[in-house]
């Protein structure tokens, strides 16, 4: 149950990010990046680039720019 509320949640992220990103691609902090630096940065970073995905080198104001790493992360 814990995973399934960890998945929801990061779901939740990821599509909260990338609405922010749409109408606010100026901003650089945003409440819910915590959340991916947390659960995903540790594999999906500069060194190890887990499924080819450095999220490390993204930045909230970024996320417009890659939409396919987005739905991709949403559907893992």
């Amino acid at each position: 149950m814990k995973s399934f509320v960890k998945l929801t949640s990061l779901l939740a992220t990821c599509f909260s990010l990338c609405a922010f990103a749409q109408g606010n691609a100026g901003a650089e902090n945003h409440p819910q990046w915590g959340m991916l630096e947390q659960y995903c940065f540790e594999c999906h970073n500069f060194e190890d680039w887990a499924g080819e995905v450095a999220f490390d080198l993204m930045t909230p104001a970024s996320l417009g720019e890659e939409p396919a790493v987005w739905e991709r992360a949403v559907r893992k």
